[in-house]
């Protein structure tokens, strides 16, 4: 892909994405919410044909990918600089509790779940396995967002 249309691509992300944190902190929500929105947006105006395809390039191309990881490993690496590893100690029990409730009940629930519903163990076990799934960097950045990635229970969530 031509350098001037990753350069276009990234800077209508880049307006976007900050006119929807813009948006989502004048009504107190966290930020990363209005940048998800205005990613929904823009995906299904190319999708519906407002906006051509060419315009802003969507499709898996190294150069994207490469930038998303970028981006992942920043945002995970602010959020260790604003964790406290005594606080992180202080709450061992609840991440482990928070950890255990968090991946054994989404598994077992959607497990049972798809199996009433008639679907085969194999792909009951892999529904159930799909909703245990978590993002950690979506968490640090709400953390951020909401100034509680320093509390007990920022703590917890980034112990469990």
């Amino acid at each position: 892909m031509a350098p001037e249309w990753i350069l276009f691509t990234l800077g209508v992300a880049l307006v976007f994405g900050k006119l929807g944190d813009h948006l989502m902190e004048r009504f107190e929500l966290p930020g990363v919410l209005g940048e998800i929105l205005m990613g929904m947006i823009l995906g299904n105006l190319i999708y519906f044909g407002l906006i051509r395809p060419e315009y802003l390039t969507l499709h898996s191309d190294e150069t994207f990918e490469f930038l998303a990881r970028l981006g992942i490993i920043f945002l995970l690496f602010l959020g260790g600089l604003d964790t406290d590893v005594e606080m992180l100690k202080k709450t061992g029990a609840v991440a482990t509790v928070s950890t255990i409730m968090g991946v054994f009940v989404p598994l077992i629930l959607g497990y049972l779940g798809l199996k009433l519903m008639g679907y085969p163990s194999r792909e009951a076990f892999a529904g159930g396995v799909l909703l245990t799934a978590t993002s950690i960097g979506i968490t640090v950045r709400v953390m951020m967002d909401l100034g509680v990635l320093r509390s007990d229970v920022g703590a917890a969530s980034l112990s469990a």
